[in-house]
């Protein structure tokens, strides 16, 4: 947020004005825009970016967002019907306010028109994606604004290094770095790795499910920088500087470093 960078900068007057211009436009928009239960036509994007910018009042919070996860789940059967802009605010809003297993599963489990895995394998789908399309339906349409590499979105491989392996940084230049991998396990996958290049060095998370129900988890930290690691779904944390980790839970939720 604007505010933050004036306030760090030593500009309290200007932060104070900007947040208070951002309160006055939320409540604006609010009043505005959101129709009891869900903002405007209860479109997907129309509930995502008012959740993901932080614009819903927390009385209505759960209202918003309960009807977002009710037309991906059952109205749409686990489809998206975001664009591009959509998209990059709603895999990170799901995942933020504990839906991460319905965005796994949007992005893993489904392969029929409009997904990723219709890109990559759907049927009737002729030219299978080795790199995201700029459409859901780039296979059918014409040439014209039809990129086959688009990395707009592939935002869906920015959640899996933040959220899938949990890799995300906590202040600038990963000196304090957050592990927290969610939705481990699901739909029958059974293991997920990762290597985040850093200014400091490479971050390595790699989780598995082992044959007895138990989880693995390790983890490799770059020398200079300090880690909060989130085992699975256990609120256990471990502090480190530097160095290579690998922990155990079991199935209890009990923690052990090996």
């Amino acid at each position: 947020m604007g505010a933050d960078f004036f306030s760090a900068a030593g500009y309290d007057d200007d932060a104070k004005h900007l947040m208070s211009l951002y309160d006055s436009a939320s409540l604006k928009f609010h009043e505005t825009f959101f129709n009891d239960t869900m903002y405007l036509s209860g479109l997907q994007t129309e509930q995502a970016l008012p959740l993901y910018l932080d614009l819903v009042p927390s009385s209505s919070k759960t209202q918003v967002l309960d009807h977002l996860v009710n037309d991906i789940v059952h109205t749409n059967d686990m489809h998206t019907t975001c664009g591009i802009v959509g998209i990059r605010c709603l895999l990170e809003t799901l995942t933020e306010n504990n839906q991460s297993d319905v965005a796994f599963d949007m992005i893993a489990t489904v392969d029929t028109y409009p997904s990723y895995g219709y890109m990559i394998q759907g049927e009737g789908n002729y030219e299978p994606a080795t790199t995201i399309w700029e459409l859901w339906d780039s296979d059918k349409e014409g040439p014209g604004m039809n990129s086959r590499n688009h990395i707009m979105f592939g935002t869906v491989s920015a959640w899996m290094y933040k959220y899938l392996l949990g890799v995300r940084p906590t202040s600038p230049g990963y000196e304090t770095i957050l592990i927290a991998p969610t939705s481990v396990g699901r739909s029958n996958y059974t293991h997920a790795s990762t290597i985040v290049h850093t200014p400091r060095g490479d971050v390595y998370s790699s989780w598995k499910i082992n044959s007895d129900g138990t989880v693995t988890h390790n983890v490799k930290i770059p020398i200079g920088s300090t880690a909060t690691i989130h085992v699975a779904s256990s609120t256990v944390k471990f502090v480190r500087e530097s160095g290579e980790y690998t922990f155990h839970v079991s199935k209890s939720g009990e923690v052990k470093e090996v």
